[in-house]
C-alpha cells in the first residue's frame, strides 16, 4: 500500500517512497475501503431501516429482507421500533451541556472559562443540538452504527459548520480501528457539481469535466445521478500525526511567517487533510490535531472494532421470530377463525332465509336445539399468544427498557413518588454506556468547535461570538475569552433535573422550594419551562462571591488600595475566608510576598469592618436606655419666721 499521507520535507519512514499528489493514492485506498465493507455495511443499514419501519417501503436501496419478508405488510408487534423510539427519547430528554473549568483562584479566568462555555453553546444551539438535528443524531446511534456529526470551520464564511453524516459513509481501516483507536478517517460523499467549483474555483475545469456520481455511490434506488441533481463523487481523508505537535507554531498549520497558508511549508508532522477527485486533489493541508473533524455517538461500542452495535442488529433474532409468528397467527385466524352454522338435513330448513336480517321467523320440521347449531371453534392455540408476550417483554428486557417506559404506563401498585424514583433509577443504570456516550458526542464536537474559533480568531483578530441566554445577549471577541490550551478542562453534565411527569415536576418543584433551594420566581419559571438546570437553580447568588473574587485579583496586583477596601455590603466573614484561602494557596506555591503581603492588607481591612458591624450590631439589639420618671411636685415650703427682736 502506497501511503497517501507521505508529504515532501516531512521525514517519516516512507521516505523511500516517490511522493505524489494524494488522490493518485487516496481514491484507489477508498475505494478498496468500500469494496471491502462498504456493501455490508449499506446493506446492514438497509436491514435496520427494514426492521425499523416494518417494511421495505423505507430503505437505501432495496432491503434484502425484502425478498424474505412481505414488504406490505408490516408486523403486529414491532419491538424494534419500540425499543429504539423509547431508548432514544430517554437519551434525548435530558439536555447535555458542556464546560470548562480551571484550577486557578483567578475570577478573571474563572469567567473567561464560562465565556468560552456560552460560546460552545451557542454553536451547538445554532446547529440544532438541543432540537431535532440533535435528535437524529440520537436516532442514528441506535438505529445504526453510531451518530457522526461533522464539524467543518468556514475561514472564508466566518463561520463552523455542523452537518449530520451517515455512518455508512465514513471508513476506517479495519486493523487499525480493532481497538477504537484509528489514525486516518475517510468521508466518501457526493457533492453537487456546482457547490465544490463555487468552493476550489482554481479547479473549476477539473470539476466540470469530472463524470457524474457512479450508481454504487447513489442512496436512490433506480435513479441515475444525472436524472436528479449533478452530484460528483468526492474522497476526504484526514491522517492524524503520529506524535504530539506544537499546535502553537504556525507552521504546524502550513502556515509561513505571515500566518498564510504555503503548500511548501514544512509542518515537521505527518498529519494530512486531503479533498480528492478520481484525477485531481482538490485540497492539500497539515493536519496537525490528534483527532478527527467528527464527533461520534456509539452507546454500544462494539468489543472488537471502531462502531457500535444497534439495536437492530442485537434485537433481530427476536423480531423475525415475531414476524413468523404474527403470520403464522394470521393465517390460522384466516382459515379457521370463521363462524359456521350446521343444520341438519331432516329439519328441512331453508337456507336462503338465514340472513343478516332482524328477528327472521323460520320453520323447522325438528326441534330448535337438534335441527341447528352454531359452530365457533378455537382457531389458534394459547402458547401462540404467549409466546408472542414472551418474546416482546425479551427484547425490552435484552434493550434495558422497562414497562413503564415503554407503554407510558406505571405499575398498578404504585402511587407515590420515592417507588417511581426508584424504578427511574433502576432503569437509568442500564442506560450509563448510552448515556456516556451522549455526553461524550458533545465533548467531542465541543473540542473541534473550540479549535475552529481558534482558527477563525487568526484569520480574523476581531472575530466575535454572539451567545446569550435567558438574562441577557452579547456579542463578545473570543480572543478576550480564550483561555490557551492546557489552562481548563472541559467536561460535560446533563442539566435536566426535573422529571418529565407533570405531577411529579410539581412535586420536585415544591420540594426544592420548601428546601429554600429558590424562590418563587424561579420555581414559576421551572414549572412553566419543565427544564432546570444547575445555573437557573443557583442564579445570581454567587455574585458576592465574585465580585470579592474580583477584589483580590486587583490586590494581589497593585495591593490595597481606596478602590479595593472591603465594604458591609462584600460580606466581611466571606472576604476573610476568601482572602485567608488565597493567601495559603500563594504561600504553598511560594509566590513572591509582595503579592501576598496586599491579602494580608485585605484580610485585616475586612476584620475591622466586621468588628465595626457586630459593635453595630450588639449596639442596636440593646433596649434603649429609659428614661428617669419625674419626681412628684413637693409642697410649697414654709415662709421662714420672722427674726426675734433681742
Amino acid at each position: 500500500m502506497i501511503p497517501w499521507w507521505v508529504r515532501q520535507n516531512i521525514r517519516t519512514v516512507y521516505d523511500t517512497i516517490e511522493v505524489a499528489e494524494p488522490h493518485k493514492a487516496l481514491w484507489s485506498f477508498g475505494e478498496a475501503l468500500y469494496n471491502e465493507q462498504g456493501a455490508v455495511r449499506r446493506a446492514r443499514a438497509d436491514a435496520a431501516l427494514f426492521l425499523y419501519y416494518g417494511s421495505a417501503r423505507h430503505g437505501l436501496r432495496g432491503s434484502p429482507l425484502a425478498d424474505v419478508l412481505s414488504p406490505s405488510d408490516p408486523p403486529f408487534r414491532n419491538v424494534i421500533q419500540k425499543c429504539v423510539d423509547t431508548k432514544t427519547a430517554h437519551i434525548f430528554q435530558n439536555k447535555v451541556r458542556t464546560y470548562f473549568t480551571t484550577d486557578a483562584a483567578r475570577v478573571e479566568e474563572r469567567e473567561r472559562a464560562e465565556g468560552m462555555t456560552q460560546a460552545v453553546e451557542a454553536q451547538f444551539a445554532s446547529a440544532g443540538f438541543y432540537s431535532y438535528p440533535g435528535f437524529q443524531n440520537c436516532l442514528s446511534g441506535q438505529l445504526f452504527e453510531g451518530g457522526v456529526a461533522k464539524i467543518v470551520t468556514d475561514l472564508e464564511g466566518g463561520r463552523i459548520i455542523i452537518d449530520r453524516v451517515f455512518p455508512w459513509e465514513v471508513f476506517v481501516p479495519p486493523e487499525e480501528a480493532r481497538v477504537g483507536a484509528p489514525r486516518q478517517y475517510l468521508h466518501r460523499q457526493l457533492v453537487d457539481r456546482a457547490v465544490l467549483a463555487a468552493m476550489f474555483p482554481e479547479f473549476e475545469k477539473q470539476i466540470r469535466e469530472a463524470p457524474a456520481a457512479p450508481d454504487d455511490w447513489l442512496v436512490l434506488e433506480n435513479l441515475a445521478s444525472e436524472q436528479t441533481s449533478d452530484l460528483v463523487a468526492v474522497w476526504e481523508a484526514w491522517h492524524l500525526p503520529s506524535f504530539s505537535v506544537d499546535l502553537s507554531n504556525p507552521k504546524s498549520f502550513g502556515r509561513d511567517s505571515n500566518g498564510k497558508f504555503t503548500k511548501g511549508v514544512n509542518s515537521g508532522h505527518d498529519g494530512r487533510h486531503a479533498i480528492a477527485l478520481e484525477s485531481v486533489t482538490l485540497l492539500d493541508q497539515p493536519w496537525p490535531y490528534d483527532y478527527p473533524p467528527f464527533a461520534f455517538f456509539k452507546p454500544q461500542p462494539d468489543p472488537v472494532g471502531f462502531w457500535s452495535r444497534s439495536l437492530p442488529e442485537s434485537l433481530s433474532g427476536i423480531q423475525l421470530e415475531l414476524i413468523k409468528l404474527g403470520k403464522r397467527i394470521q393465517s390460522l385466524i384466516h382459515l379457521h377463525a370463521v363462524p359456521r352454522i350446521i343444520v341438519a338435513r331432516n329439519a328441512r330448513l331453508n337456507k336462503a332465509q338465514f340472513t343478516n336480517d332482524h328477528a327472521d321467523v323460520l320453520e323447522s320440521s325438528t326441534l330448535p336445539q337438534s335441527s341447528v347449531m352454531y359452530l365457533t371453534p378455537q382457531a389458534v392455540p394459547g402458547e401462540l399468544f404467549r409466546r408472542e408476550q414472551e418474546l416482546d417483554d425479551e427484547a425490552l428486557r435484552q434493550a434495558g427498557i422497562s414497562e413503564m417506559s415503554a407503554y407510558a404506563q406505571k405499575p398498578p401498585s404504585i402511587n407515590h413518588a420515592p417507588p417511581m424514583q426508584h424504578l427511574r433509577d433502576s432503569e437509568s443504570i442500564r442506560h450509563t454506556p448510552a448515556f456516556r456516550a451522549w455526553e461524550s458526542f458533545h465533548v467531542e464536537a465541543g473540542t473541534a468547535i473550540v479549535d475552529g474559533y481558534r482558527l477563525l480568531a487568526e484569520h480574523d483578530p476581531n472575530f466575535t461570538i454572539m451567545f446569550g441566554d435567558a438574562d441577557n445577549l452579547k456579542r463578545i471577541k473570543w480572543r478576550d475569552v480564550d483561555l490557551g490550551r492546557g489552562k481548563y478542562k472541559y467536561r460535560a453534565w446533563p442539566t435536566n433535573l426535573l422529571p418529565s411527569a407533570p405531577e411529579a415536576r410539581s412535586e420536585r418543584i415544591l420540594s426544592y422550594l420548601e428546601a429554600g433551594l429558590f424562590d418563587k420566581r424561579q420555581a414559576t419559571a421551572a414549572a412553566m419551562e419543565g427544564a432546570l438546570d444547575m445555573k437557573s437553580l443557583v442564579g445570581d447568588q454567587n455574585a458576592v462571591e465574585r465580585n470579592i473574587g474580583k477584589l483580590l485579583d486587583q490586590v494581589e496586583k497593585e495591593g490595597l488600595t481606596v478602590d479595593t477596601m472591603p465594604s458591609p455590603f462584600n460580606d466581611p466573614a466571606l472576604c476573610m475566608r476568601m482572602a485567608a484561602d488565597r493567601i495559603n494557596k500563594l504561600e504553598a506555591d511560594k509566590v513572591a510576598d509582595d503579592r501576598v503581603e496586599g491579602l494580608r492588607e485585605f484580610w485585616d481591612a475586612a476584620y475591622r469592618v466586621d468588628l465595626r458591624m457586630k459593635a453595630d450590631a450588639a449596639q442596636a439589639a440593646q433596649p434603649p436606655a429609659q428614661a428617669a420618671a419625674p419626681s412628684p411636685p413637693q409642697p410649697p415650703a414654709a415662709p421662714a419666721a420672722p427674726p426675734m427682736a433681742a
